[in-house]
């Protein structure tokens, strides 16, 4: 005999919710690191080997940064899709199942 599986459908639509929110919050980290956080020529000083390391060092760990929110983005917003599509894909096999018993609940 076939185990009986359940899907809470609230539950579901909390996560997509968290999911978006997530997205959101993903959207303002990408805005911020490529424009919050400029370091413009000579503002370490100027005339010396560690301005110009440091400066290559800030650029070189913004762009990874700038990567790494970029991946994420791309995996929650793939992650957000599919579960909103499962969302869906049960919320209509549940009206199916209720609309077959039309004297259901009555």
């Amino acid at each position: 005999m076939a185990g009986e599986v359940s899907v809470d459908l609230d539950e579901l639509e909390k996560t997509v919710t968290a999911l978006n929110q997530v997205l959101s919050g993903l959207g303002k980290a990408g805005t911020d690191t490529e424009t919050n956080t400029y370091l413009p020529e000579g503002a370490l000083g100027t005339g010396f080997d560690e301005a110009h390391k440091l400066a290559n060092a800030h650029n070189e760990i913004k762009t990874y940064i700038q990567d790494v929110v970029k991946y994420l983005n791309t995996v929650m917003d793939e992650f957000g899709q599919k579960t909103k599509y499962s969302l869906g894909a049960y919320q209509d096999s549940d009206y199916d199942a209720q609309s077959s018993f039309p004297n259901a609940g009555k």
